[in-house]
């Protein structure tokens, strides 16, 4: 299995499912699944220029400081 990877230092391609952690307000951690996603305000102006960094898409609290790749899916005999 992949080690965690520092969300800080290095973030998977753009748009990629991974298995994340974050950070909750309560300074307690979940696992969830997410995607991040670069450049999330390019194409809106305003935003584009107060804005800087890759959003993370995982259900509400994007605040993700560990991931890494999913593992492959087991594949089952049909007998």
């Amino acid at each position: 299995m992949s080690e965690w990877i520092d969300a800080r230092r290095e973030l998977p391609k753009d748009g990629e499912l991974v298995l994340a952690v974050k950070q909750l307000k309560n300074g307690s951690r979940d696992i969830c699944l997410a995607r991040c996603i670069r450049n999330f305000h390019c194409y809106d102006p305003v935003k584009k220029e107060s804005y800087t960094g890759s959003y993370w898409a995982c259900g509400g609290n994007n605040n993700v400081i560990m991931w890494m790749p999913l593992p492959e899916i087991p594949k089952f005999s049909e007998n």
